[in-house]
Formats: structure tokens, C-alpha cells, sequence
């Protein structure tokens, strides 16, 4: 078809559609006309009625005395519901039919109406999408029209057009929720889908058109290379992708992709592989298309459009950017920069992934840049080789030998070759884009002209002295005056100095100039000030406002140490210092300090549900219906023409709910916000109406200050670390009328100064505030808001000044007087730390290194060409100047590990255990060949034992007599002398310190008689023997003695109390603390198992141990039983996977219960007796020790009756022993011979049932549990020696594989000491319990009075519990959990954390039930920050056998002395 041709069916379409319109009016006059056609006309109208009753009064009149209409809509009319009572008053009429209908129409007719009433029903909607619309379309793009469907309005259409009755309106309008009600009209929309055709009219009607646009075109396919097109569209995914909801679809799709653990990294984990990319595309197919149709639109234009080297001119030179890679690092965004990067192919995921893991903004700079100084190194060095090729030509050409210049230089008129071609290649055209793009415009300009283009900061900016002057300048106060209780918000700062030597004015009008200008300076000032300058005046007055409310009680307190800081800054930016120190004087200096009458730049929020709407800002986004309420906002007068436009003038739902909610907050008359909430109630939306109307906005306002305090004290960091995104995520919120240009990138501002003025205007708002705290948690910056503020008992001491006795005038809230001088000590030539101008922002670099302006531009030409090649020869291959990065990206790709990595030539371990103890030790050259001590045990049935008994005897006077064997012999010869009254003997002494869950160091043990002593005293005393025996026989072995660690073991279930008083205890016996450390039970027996001994193995274990194999560990003691769930890692460490478990079910357990049954066989009394013989109770112990080992299921257990037992039984009876067993209830299972009682199998059976119920109960938990996929149990300790209990086992737990390693006795001590070598062998830990500390909280009035404690000014609530690891968090072993401790009181030396521990959840307050104190936290700063509260980050090691901690001051970045005390009594 020609044009002539199309235009002339055009021009029909045309005729045919005013025909079709003319047709209709003509039909809507019979309408009307028609007295059996009213109800058409009614419904027909019903949107024009029902806005016309919102303006027309003679129409809400009329209906407001109709007959028809129940009392209730009536009601609701005169009470303002216009809105719905308007729809439900027009639904009435229609439901009384044609009589009432036909009254309307007869009152429309007579009225000014009618006009308009016919104009709309003769209205002819004209389909111009030529598209025929199917339900399975709607069906397919129905997750975009539950986002972009307005159901109310598209119900009211449908029902105009007859395609709904009023019934089925209903149904929508009692829906709740918006997507309910999408859901019910679609459902009734399928039961109609004869009508399809005017369901898309209803949607272009509402607005829908990017939902008609994506209906009528084809769904795109995912494209065969997912990743590609994720990449190129990342930014876009970023910004729109509801991450929470993609996190839990790909976590529910059974999917073998590996999830981050937070949302926020969902799309950089699925950039992993081609797959994860392929289903994040499905994912937006299925639930959210219109993101889905935009993605790929993208994806088309950035994959079939040209590359950015083919657009226009770039004028960014590689030399330029190779020079300013210090630069870019400090004004890079390293985030935004990244995404771009990855859309442009300039790096790749891994890259990109790694920089948004890593929190640290230096070394996020630091990975983007060396990949780029790598790329453009290696294109520098490309384009000089093109260059000296296309020189070689020329010379070869000319006949010009390189190296020999002619006498009579050539001159062309045009050069030899195509300099444009070579100036391209020496061009950084994609970093010069990428720039651009995120129009970091000041960051262009400076890569392209080399100067300082930043607004906010000067040609020459100061460098301060590290603390800034406090070691240069001493301040001696004068005289001082405060007007108490003043402290307001804004106030000026007046700073006289005075010298009759030095001139000062040109110094201070310097300072003044930077003081309104560098927003670097002002940062700085506001962090100790906690104020904002908002004018710097001559000669030195700064106007001030508070930046919290407690600022200016912070201000004043603490002997005016802040006032004093600011001083010496000040003082230190003149540069005076050399001159103050020759002349040998001082300075005077007058402060006055007086309330501002300016006004304050503070915003107030004029209705607290300003602050709701922004808090449930997502809620009403997904939930209003925008055209309605414009509808009844410009009705009501509270919206003006141009507003409405703005809001209309979205073409998508949520863009308008955006912009009518930025509208709304731009609102200061109350009655806007009380409409707002009275017109939700109206809609149907009680639930967000209440939410928005609560008036507990003081919640709000505390979260919001004490965000504020915490960003101050992280100020530094926060403003490091604030970038674009934070910025956007924060003010999403607000109309860009009122946002301050300098926060966005194009302003010509610094990368700080963006974020510092985005912080001040931040501040004047609570909901901003936490705004901000929201996007910076978002980004993994929480622990900013997670500080712990420690308590602190120091005493300033008072000055020796005298105080003012004049009267302040009214305004006048503060003055005093100083006289400054050089601080004693202070040489200023030695030191040379005066403050020097330095150009802002230019950095050292190779001076051969040449800049973008190349040597061949068109005048160089003129010169000789040899020459010009010896000045190229000049500048290339320049000196590389590689960045330092602090940290790899991570790799899949395990540390090859060493087999040993111990640093001593011998290791030792002693087990101290409960009933029996022993050392072993071993050299470096050997470390698996493991030597265990000896003793002579002076028995017939046992010569020799590897192990001693642990026993101590001690005489009268406490000094030792003897240990293990020998002490029992001694004692045992005493007592059948009688001997034994004045001597003190301990046993099993080791089972004090289990389940002591809180004691302190005073802990006491009692010998054979019940006297207490000292249990250090004890404990260490028989370390100490083990000690010694240990020494001497690795001196027999001529090991080296000296260089030795040494290795305690412990039982898990070992609380830090218990492992620190057995430290102190075994540092008092004389182990060096450096070479002393302590090791788990049950890790080290499977460390030996696995490592060490020559265990049945099966094939499938042993050495084959792979990653991911589950070992259960039985330890099974003398005095406990610990139950250790372990795995192997990846590399082929132990990782623990389940907490500690067990208790005291020992081998102790069987001796007790066998006395427990001779009590029931001889009774209680008789056995109390025979115990004070302590002789023939002793032997009687041993013998039960030494048999119970050897029982076995059918064996009988034979005791010999002491002749003592016997004589006690007829006293205390009247009965002989074998009486008395034979009328016990055991007679069946007890049997008695001459001299022996004797316990038959079946008894012996139930002397082992509780111990082994109890471990089977926790073992059968542990394997049901995290522990389903174990195959191996291994058992080790000494009572696991017994076959009774080796049988039970295999017998219980069939179907694994029981490993019982060779001297399962003796698996602990040799697995210490195999540990001692390589103690990296473990990887990972559980934590057993939740641990945290008290800290204080910003206190508020509504604070209970007992728990408000005032420091420097500044009130806080104490009691506050602040968990810092939860019960069963994985604990990775030497990984640091870091805490940042606050300091209440400026300038404080020493803090005090108290420790607590839990295992319930939810705890809040130190106070509450099953909160237990377990100790304190010293932290001593030997140079704190002057002038302002020192800020400590804590390293703590959880993960450690012993939990330990480490820290530095973050303002001075001094390490810190920190002293945890697990032994010191509650306070």
C-alpha cells in the first residue's frame, strides 16, 4: 500500500469512529428517554455520579432526602464519608430498580447535570491497542497487574460498562487488602471473559498502559546466556528486585545453589553460574513480569548498541588515571563503581562479588583498582609498542636512521601518519563511561584537567598532627563561669586571642575561611563537638548547632575538656608553634560562649504521622490506590492543579503512590494529615489507618537520638562509607525540592562532603534519621548502632582554677579564660609536626611517569622526528606503582595446610583428671611418637601404671607429703596407726570445678575429714607434681626441657570459670603463662583417633575421612561423660557441630551406685560406720576400681568383707552380713561366701543401667538430631576400657561402626599432645551458651529513676543486656567477633564490662531470670583521646578454648590492655 492509499484509510478509520460516536449519542438519548431503560442509565453513570456527588451539592442534597437510601449511608454522608457513601448511596438506587433510578434520571434532567450527564454516557471509547486481549494473556501478566491494578476504580469501570452487577462489585469492595481485591476481580473478570475486550478498555481507562504495552507484545525468552544478560542489567536488578522475596523463592525451589546468609547478596550469589542467572531470570518471569519486560528491553539496547568507544570524543588520557589511582581510591564509591563495572565487562562476578563482601571502603578501592592499573598497564604498553612500530616505519621510510639526527631538521606540513588513531589507543574511553554515567562530574574534571575542581574543599587544605595539638599546645584555665542549667540548641562560640609578639589576624582569617568552605574540617568538628558549624565570623566566631539533644550539656561538662580540644586545633592550624616556642610565651585566651537569637535551621515535623507515613512507607505503597485519593484531596482543597498533574502524570501505580506520599509530607497543615487517615478508615483500610495514628512518637524520637549519638561516635567511618546508593535508599522518601543538591554526585562536591551535608540534613529529622540507620544496617553497617557503652568508675580531678564570682549576663551561658603555651617537652624543630599547606588531593607518583598530554600532538611535528623519539624513549616503561591490597578476593580454593606447624621442640600435655592423672610428651622431629609417664603402683594384681591416682597428702601444717600412689599408701599405713587426725587427704578433687556455675576464686575443697582448704592451693599442688615428673623424664629422653608448650586438658562441659581458676592454678605450679594452653577432651581424643592411633577401622575411615563425615565422640572419664558431635572440613580439619553435652556419669558412677546397693543390702547406717574406718573403706574403693575395669556381661563382681564390715553389721544390726543380704530384695542377685559378697550378672546389670541410660538418652538425641549422618563412634576414656561397657554399645548402636582406639585410656593425653604440634587441627567450634555484657543506654525520661545513671551531662539507663554470641552460633576458630565499646565520660582511661551468660532467649535486662553474672572486662587506655569519649573495638575470640579478647582505641588506633576475669565475685 502507497501513502496516498494509507492515508485515505486513515481518513475512514477517522469517519467511521465520529460515525460510531454519533451513533452512540443518539442511543444514549433513547436511554435516557426510555422509561424501561433507567437502571442502564444509573449504572451507566455510575462513575460521574459518584464524583459529581463530591462537588455537586444539589446532587448530595437530593440523595441525602431520598427515601431509598438507608439511614446508614445518610449517616456516613453527613459525617463527611463522601467517597464510599457516595458508591454505596448510587448501589441502593440501582437495587430498588426502575422506579428509584427513574427519579435520579428526572432529577439529573432538571438540573445543571444533564448536560454533562448525556456528554458522558455518550462517550465512545476508542480501542486504539490493535490487539485482541485473551484471558490466558491476563493470566500470564497477572503478577504485574496485582502491582499496577487499581481494583476500586477498574470495579466501578466494569460495572459502568455491564460487565459487573452490583453483587459482584461488592464482592470486590469488601476485599481488604488491595491484592485481594485484584484477586476477586480477575476471578470475576475469567467468569466474563466474553467481555475481555472491555476489560482492557477499563485498564487503559485506569492508566494501565505499561501493562497494555507489555500484554501486547510477545514475552521475551531468557536468553541463552543468563549470565550475560544479568550482568549488563545488574544495576537495574538491584535497584527494583524485591531481594527478601527472591531469597525465600530460590531457598524453597529445590536447588543446589548456594545461598548467602543474608538477602542482600542473593543476586551476586547467583551470578555464580549460568544457572542461578537462569533462575533469578524465571523468578521475574513468574512473579514480577513487568521487571521481567524491562530487563530484557535493557538487555536488547545494551547488547545490540554500539560500545562506548564508538561514541563521540574521550578526552581521558590512561596516563591521567595510572597517576591518579590514589585519588580515585579516596573518591571512588567502590559499590556503585563495581555494579557499573560489571555491566560494562570491565570485571568479572568473582571481582564484583568480593568487593560487596568486603566491608572495609579502603580495600573495596583497592580490589577494583589494581584489576584496573593491571588492564590499563597492559594497554598503555600496547598502544606505546603500536607507536614505536608505526615510528620504525616512518624512519624506514625517510631513510632516518633512529639514533642519527641530520644537521638540517625536516619539516612536514602534515605528520607522517594518523596521530587521531594513536592518540585513541593511549585513551581511556570505559572508565571515562563509566564516570560519566554516574556522573561523577568534579572526579572527570580532575582525571582530565589535574586540578582541584571540588566546591567543598580549597586549593590548599590543612594536614592535621595526629592529635590535633593536644601534644603540642598545655592549657592552663584562669578563671571559669558557667549560668547552670543553660544549655541551648544553637549558641555562638567567641574565641579572643591575645600576644603582644605574634599577629594573629591574617592566621585567624585563614582559619575562618576554611571554616566556612572545607567540609572535611567541619566533619572533624562535629565530631567532637557534636555540633554543626553552620558561619565562621571574624576574628574567630563560630555560630553552633546541636546535633543532639545532649550536645550542649556535653559541651560543658567534664572540666570544658571539648572547649579545650577546639582550642588547641585552632591553635594548631595557625601555625604558631615554632614561634610560640623561641619567643618562649604564652597566649591569652578569652571563650564566651552565648545562646543564638538566630533562628535554627531545624526542621520539626508538623504532625507525627509524617513520621508513620514514612515508617510503613512500603505498606502504603503496595496497599493505596493513588487515584481515588488525588480525587478526594482536590476536592477537599488540599491539593493544588499542579500537583495532581505531577501524580497523574505516572504512568505506573507505585511511581504515583511515590510521588503523592512526597506530596503529602510537603503538607504543614494538620488537617491534610487528619483527612489522610479519615479517608483510609473510609476505604476500608482500618488496619494502616490505626498504624499511621498512633501518637507514640516518643519511641520513635529515642531510637532516633540514640542513632544519632551512635553515628557521631562513628563518624569517621559512617562518612567513609556512605555512598550513592546509601544517599538514594534514604531520601527515597522525600520530594527532590527540598533535598540539597550537594549530596548527589554531580554536584561539584567531595565524596565526604556529599555524605557530610546528607548527615546534617539527615539530622533534622527523626524519620530521616532512621532512614539513614536502615540503608546503612542494609549495607552491613549495623554494628554502628550496636555500640556497648561500659561504665566507668574514673574521677577527674578538679581544677585548681578560680571561679568567677560576676553574674552572667541573661544570654550568656559559658566563659573563661586560658593562658596556652608550648606543652613541657615539646620540640617543635625535633618533631617537625607543624602544620604545612599541601595541595588537596594531589598525590606523589613517579615524576617520569608523563600525563595525558602526549608528545605527538601536531607542533612536536615541526621538531626532528629523531628527536622526538628520544623524548618518547624518555617517558616509557615507567615505574609501576602497585596498590597494596589488604585482602584477596576469596576462592574457592583451600590453604594448602602443613602437616605440624608447632614452634617449640617438645610438647607435653598432663590430664588431670578425677580419679586419675598422667603426662606424655613428644619432640618435634616425632610428634606421633607420644611418651607417657610411668608409676609404680606397689600392688601384686597392677605393678606398673601409666596413670596415678588423683590424691594429695598433706601435713598439719599444709606442707605437702605426697601425690598420687605414694599418697594413698601413706595415708592408708596412717590411718591403721591412727595416725591420720593430723594429716589432710584430698581426692578426686577435680570434680569441685564440675557444674560450678558460678563461684569465685575463694573456691575451698575438703580433705578425708571435711575440713576446707583452698582449692588453688590443692589443685596446683598436684600440677605441680605432674609438672616436675613430666620435666625429669623429658630430660631422660634428653629432649629439650626449655622449649617446651605445654598442654592442659579439660571436659567440655567446662564453663570459663572453671578453665581460668585451672590457668591460674597451673601458672602457680610454675608453668610459664606464654607456654601454657588448654585443650577439649573430646576433640583431642578424636584428633588421636584419627591421627594418632591404630584403631579397627573400617574400610571407609580412618585416613579415608573425607569432608563432611560425622564423627560422634564418647568420652567416657573417670568423673564425666562428654558427648561431642565433629565433622571434617573441607581441608581436612575437625569442625564441632554440635554444642557440648554430658554430665557427671563417669566411672565414679559405677562406684557409687555399687555402695548405693550396699546400703540397700546392709543398710545406711552400717556402711556411714564402716566409712570412718577409713583404712579398710579405702582398700575396699580400690578393689572396686581396679575389678569394675574387668567385668564383663557374664562375670560376677566378688568383694571381700573387711573383718571391720562384718563387726559393724552385728553392732549396728544385731544381724550378720549374710543375714542381713539374704532378707534384703536383692537376695536373688546377691550372694554371699565365706568372707565375700558376691554380685551375680544380673545385678552387675543394673549397677551399669543409669549411668548407661543417661548416655544412651543423649546420644540418641544427638543422632536424631544434627547428627543423622554419622558412621562412626568412637570411644575413648578410661571407664570406656570396661567390656560391660563396650558390649552395651555395640549392642545399643549396632548399625554404626564402634571405633575403640588402642589405650582408649590414654586417647585423651596423647591427642593433647599430638594437638600441642598443630593446633589448627580444629576449625570450627559451637558456642554452648549466649554470651553478652551490660551496657548503659541513652537514657530518656520515661526510664525507670533506680536505673538512670548521669555521666559528663549525659543520662543512661544501666541494666541493659547486650548479646554479643547466641547459643549453637558456629564459631570459627582464631575468627574475631568485633564489639565497639563507647566510653560515657570524655577522656576516660579505664572501662569495666560486666559478662553475663544465658541460654534463653529473648533476655533484655541483666535482671531478668536465667541472666547469670560470670565476670568482668577491664579495659585500661593508657592514652585516650582528649577532649573526646574514647570509642574501643573489641576483638573476641569465642571461638578458642579459652575466650580471650584484644583491642585498640579507634580515634588514635593504639592498642588497648584488656583483662577478662571469669573468677571475680559478683559484685
Amino acid at each position: 500500500m502507497d501513502k496516498g492509499q494509507g492515508d485515505y484509510v486513515e481518513k475512514l478509520e477517522k469517519e467511521n469512529d465520529a460515525d460510531n460516536r454519533a451513533s452512540k449519542r443518539q442511543k444514549m438519548d433513547i436511554v435516557l428517554e426510555d422509561p424501561k431503560r433507567p437502571v442502564e442509565a444509573v449504572q451507566k453513570g455510575f462513575s460521574f455520579l459518584r464524583e459529581r456527588m463530591l462537588t455537586d451539592q444539589s446532587l448530595l442534597g437530593y440523595l441525602s432526602e431520598c427515601s431509598a437510601l438507608p439511614d446508614e449511608i445518610k449517616q456516613g454522608m453527613r459525617e463527611g464519608q463522601d467517597f464510599v457513601s457516595s458508591g454505596r448511596a448510587i448501589k441502593a438506587i440501582l437495587r430498588h430498580g426502575p422506579e428509584e433510578c427513574r427519579k435520579l434520571i428526572d432529577f439529573i434532567r432538571g438540573s445543571q447535570l444533564h448536560a454533562d450527564f448525556k456528554e458522558h454516557l455518550s462517550t465512545v471509547d476508542v480501542d486504539s491497542e490493535k490487539f485482541n486481549l485473551s484471558i490466558e494473556t491476563v493470566y500470564d501478566h497477572r503478577t504485574t497487574l496485582y502491582q499496577e491494578m487499581e481494583p476500586s476504580l477498574m470495579a466501578d469501570i466494569l460495572l459502568e460498562k455491564l460487565v459487573l452487577n452490583i453483587d459482584e462489585h461488592d464482592t470486590v469492595e469488601r476485599a481488604v487488602t488491595r491484592k485481594e481485591k485484584c484477586e476477586a476481580l480477575l476471578l470475576l473478570v475469567q467468569t466474563h471473559k466474553d467481555n475481555i475486550q472491555k476489560f482492557k478498555l477499563a485498564l487503559k481507562k485506569c492508566g494501565c498502559s505499561s501493562v497494555l504495552d507489555e500484554m501486547k507484545e510477545k514475552m521475551p525468552e531468557i536468553p541463552d546466556d543468563p549470565l550475560d544478560c544479568v550482568k549488563r542489567t545488574y544495576r537495574l536488578l538491584h535497584q527494583k528486585i524485591q531481594k527478601e522475596h527472591l531469597y525465600e523463592y530460590i531457598k524453597k525451589k529445590e536447588s543446589d545453589q548456594e545461598l548467602p546468609d543474608s538477602s542482600e547478596e542473593i543476586i551476586c550469589s547467583l551470578m555464580k553460574s549460568p544457572k542461578g542467572c537462569r533462575d533469578l531470570l524465571y523468578y521475574l518471569r513468574k512473579e514480577n513480569l513487568s521487571l521481567f519486560y524491562e530487563v530484557m528491553e535493557k538487555y536488547k539496547l545494551r547488547r545490540d548498541g554500539k560500545t562506548v568507544i564508538e561514541q563521540g570524543e574521550h578526552t581521558v588520557d590512561i596516563g591521567n588515571v595510572l597517576c591518579e589511582l590514589e585519588f580515585l581510591k579516596t573518591e571512588m564509591e567502590p559499590i556503585p563503581f563495581s555494579d557499573i563495572l560489571l555491566e560494562e565487562n570491565m570485571i568479572l562476578p568473582p571481582l564484583h562479588q568480593s568487593v560487596h563482601q568486603e566491608s572495609s571502603h579502603k580495600i573495596q578501592a583497592e580490589m577494583i583498582l589494581e584489576k584496573l592499573q593491571k588492564d590499563f598497564e597492559k594497554k598503555y604498553d600496547e598502544a606505546e609498542e603500536k607507536f614505536e612500530r608505526q615510528m620504525f616505519e616512518m624512519h624506514r621510510k625517510f631513510d632516518m636512521p633512529g639514533h642519527k639526527p641530520k644537521s638540517t631538521p625536516l619539516r612536514y606540513e602534515n605528520p607522517p601518519f594518523d596521530t587521531k588513531e594513536i592518540e585513541k589507543e593511549f585513551k581511556a574511553p570505559e572508565i571515562e563511561h563509566c564516570i560519566s554515567k554516574l556522573k561523577w562530574t568534579a572526579v572527570l574534571e580532575k582525571l582530565k584537567e589535574n586540578r582541584n575542581v571540588f566546591k567543598d574543599c580549597l586549593s590548599h587544605s590543612y594536614t592535621l598532627s595526629h592529635y590535633d595539638g593536644e601534644e603540642k599546645f598545655a592549657l592552663k584555665t584562669q578563671s571559669i563561669a558557667f549560668n547552670e542549667g543553660m544549655f541551648p540548641s544553637a549558641m555562638v562560640l567567641s574565641i579572643e586571642i591575645f600576644s603582644s609578639k605574634i599577629d594573629l589576624k591574617e592566621k585567624q582569617q585563614e582559619i575562618v575561611k576554611f571554616l566556612n568552605s572545607d567540609s572535611t574540617l567541619r566533619s572533624r568538628i562535629s565530631r567532637f563537638l557534636h555540633m554543626r558549624v553552620d558561619k565562621a565570623e571574624s576574628p574567630l566566631v563560630l555560630h553552633l548547632t546541636s546535633l543532639t539533644e545532649k550536645a550542649s550539656q556535653r559541651l560543658l561538662s567534664d572540666n570544658d575538656h571539648v572547649i579545650q580540644k577546639l582550642i588547641k586545633m585552632l591553635l594548631d592550624m595557625m601555625n604558631i608553634t615554632i614561634s610560640l616556642y623561641e619567643e618562649s610565651k604564652s597566649l591569652e585566651i578569652h571563650v564566651t560562649i552565648t545562646e543564638s537569637t538566630s533562628d535554627s535551621n531545624k526542621q520539626e515535623d508538623s504532625h507525627f504521622i509524617k513520621v508513620r507515613i514514612q515508617q510503613y512507607w512500603d505498606l502504603l505503597v503496595q496497599e493505596l490506590e493513588p487515584r481515588q485519593l488525588v480525587l478526594c484531596f482536590v476536592k477537599e482543597g488540599l491539593m493544588t492543579k499542579p500537583e495532581e498533574q505531577i501524580i497523574r502524570s505516572c504512568r505506573q501505580r507505585q511511581t504515583m503512590v511515590a510521588a503523592f506520599l512526597k506530596i503529602l509530607l510537603k503538607a504543614s497543615e494538620e488537617r491534610t494529615f487528619e483527612y489522610f487517615v479519615q479517608l483510609l478508615r473510609q476505604l476500608n483500610k482500618k488496619d494502616i489507618a490505626d498504624k499511621l495514628y498512633c501518637r507514640d512518637t516518643i519511641s520513635v524520637h529515642q531510637d532516633a537520638e540514640t542513632a544519632r549519638q551512635n553515628i557521631l561516635l562513628h563518624l569517621d567511618e559512617v562518612l567513609e562509607n556512605t555512598d550513592t546508593y546509601i544517599t538514594e535508599q534514604t531520601l527515597r522518601k522525600r520530594d527532590d525540592s527540598i533535598i540539597p543538591e550537594s549530596v548527589w554526585p554531580n554536584s561539584g562536591f567531595s565524596r565526604k562532603g556529599r555524605a557530610y551535608t546528607l548527615l546534617l540534613f539527615v539530622f533534622e529529622d527523626d524519620s530521616l534519621v532512621l532512614e539513614f540507620k536502615n540503608a546503612l544496617q542494609y549495607r552491613r553497617f549495623g554494628h554502628y548502632f550496636q555500640n556497648i557503652i561500659a561504665d566507668t568508675t574514673e574521677v577527674l580531678q578538679e581544677k585548681n582554677v578560680d571561679t568567677m564570682q560576676k553574674k552572667l549576663s541573661e544570654n550568656t551561658v559559658f566563659e573563661c579564660t586560658y593562658r596556652a603555651g608550648i606543652r613541657a617537652g615539646y620540640d617543635p624543630a625535633a618533631r617537625n609536626k607543624d602544620f604545612v599547606p599541601v595541595v588537596s588531593h594531589d598525590y606523589i607518583y613517579d615524576e617520569r611517569y608523563r600525563r595525558g598530554r602526549r608528545v605527538w600532538q601536531m607542533e612536536e611535528f615541526f621538531g626532528h622526528p629523531d628527536m622526538y623519539y628520544r623524548r618518547f624513549e624518555m617517558m616509557r616503561r615507567p615505574m609501576r606503582r602497585h596498590l597494596g591490597v589488604a585482602s584477596k578476593p576469596a576462592t574457592n580454593e583451600p590453604e594448602e595446610k602443613k602437616k605440624f606447624v608447632t614452634k617449640h621442640k617438645t610438647v607435653a600435655a598432663i590430664d588431670f583428671g578425677t580419679s586419675y592423672s598422667g603426662y606424655a610428651f613428644s619432640s618435634q622431629e616425632n610428634p606421633l611418637e607420644v611418651v607417657t609417664g610411668k608409676w609404680k603402683t606397689n600392688s601384686s594384681e597392677l605393678l606398673e601404671s601409666l596413670k596415678t591416682p588423683t590424691s594429695l597428702l598433706f601435713k598439719s601444717n599444709g606442707l605437702v607429703e605426697s601425690f598420687g600412689y605414694e599418697a594413698e599408701q601413706k595415708f592408708k599405713a596412717l590411718v591403721e596407726e591412727n595416725k591420720h587426725h593430723d594429716y589432710r587427704f584430698f581426692y578426686q578433687i577435680k570434680k569441685e570445678l564440675l557444674g560450678k556455675h558460678r563461684c569465685d576464686e575463694n573456691l575451698v575443697v575438703f580433705d578425708h575429714m571435711g575440713r576446707p582448704m583452698d582449692a588453688e592451693k590443692v589443685i596446683s599442688t598436684a600440677i605441680g607434681y605432674l609438672f616436675v615428673e613430666c620435666k625429669d623424664a623429658i630430660a631422660e629422653k634428653k629432649f629439650d626441657k626449655d622449649d617446651i608448650l605445654w598442654v592442659m586438658t579439660v571436659p567440655s562441659l567446662w564453663n570459663n570459670f572453671a578453665k581460668q581458676f585451672l590457668r591460674k592454678a597451673a601458672e602457680k605450679a610454675g608453668i610459664p603463662r606464654k607456654q601454657l594452653i588448654l585443650t577439649l577432651e573430646p576433640e583431642v581424643a578424636a584428633i588421636y583417633t584419627i591421627k594418632g592411633s591404630k584403631p579397627d577401622l573400617p574400610s571407609d575411615s580412618g585416613d579415608q575421612y573425607v569432608s563432611g563425615t560425622q564423627i560422634l565422640l564418647v568420652d567416657l572419664g573417670g568423673g564425666t561423660a562428654d558427648f561431642t558431635l565433629m565433622g571434617v572440613a573441607k581441608d581436612g580439619g575437625l569442625e564441632v557441630l554440635h554444642e557440648a553435652v554430658g554430665g557427671a556419669w563417669g566411672g565414679t558412677t559405677i562406684n557409687a551406685r555399687i555402695w548405693e546397693f550396699m546400703e540397700e543390702l546392709l543398710t545406711k547406717d552400717v556402711i556411714d560406720e564402716f566409712k570412718k574406718q577409713t583404712s579398710d573403706y579405702l582398700d575396699m574403693e580400690s578393689n572396686i576400681e581396679l575389678k569394675k575395669r574387668d567385668l564383663s556381661a557374664n562375670n560376677k563382681l566378688l568383694l571381700l568383707v573387711y573383718p571391720s564390715l562384718a563387726s559393724i553389721c552385728k553392732d549396728k544390726t544385731g544381724k550378720t552380713y549374710k543375714t542381713l543380704v539374704e532378707e534384703s530384695e536383692h537376695a536373688e542377685d546377691v550372694k554371699v561366701r565365706t568372707g565375700k559378697i558376691i554380685f551375680e550378672p544380673k545385678m552387675i546389670e543394673k549397677i551399669f543401667e543409669r549411668t548407661l541410660k543417661e548416655c544412651f538418652s543423649v546420644m540418641d538425641e544427638i543422632l536424631q538430631g544434627n547428627g543423622k549422618n554419622v558412621k562412626d563412634i568412637i570411644l575413648v576414656g578410661g571407664f570406656s576400657e570396661s567390656e560391660i561397657i563396650q558390649k552395651q554399645f555395640e549392642n545399643k548402636y549396632s548399625k554404626y561402626h564402634l571405633i575403640i582406639p588402642t589405650d582408649p585410656g590414654l586417647a585423651v593425653l596423647k591427642g593433647a599432645v599430638i594437638f600441642g604440634h598443630d593446633d589448627t587441627m580444629v576449625e570450627r567450634r559451637i558456642s554452648p551458651h549466649t554470651y553478652g555484657v551490660e551496657t548503659l543506654q541513652f537514657g530518656f525520661d520515661t526510664d525507670p529513676g533506680d536505673m538512670k545513671k548521669v555521666i559528663s551531662g549525659t543520662t543512661f539507663c544501666s541494666g541493659t543486656f547486650h548479646k554479643i554470641v547466641s547459643r549453637g552460633e558456629i564459631l570459627q576458630v582464631a575468627q574475631n567477633t568485633e564489639v565497639d565499646v563507647f566510653s560515657p565520660k570524655i577522656s576516660a582511661k579505664q572501662l569495666f564490662l560486666k559478662f553475663y551468660q544465658t541460654d534463653k532467649k529473648g533476655i533484655q535486662c541483666v535482671a531478668d531470670e536465667g541472666c547469670d553474672y560470670i565476670g568482668k572486662l577491664t579495659i585500661n587506655i593508657e592514652e585516650p583521646p582528649f577532649g573526646v569519649e574514647p570509642l574501643v573495638r573489641l576483638f573476641f575470640k569465642f571461638g578458642e578454648i579459652e575466650t580471650t579478647v584484644e583491642g585498640k582505641e579507634v580515634l588514635t588506633d593504639k592498642p588497648v590492655k584488656t583483662d577478662i576475669d571469669f573468677l571475680e565475685r559478683k559484685p
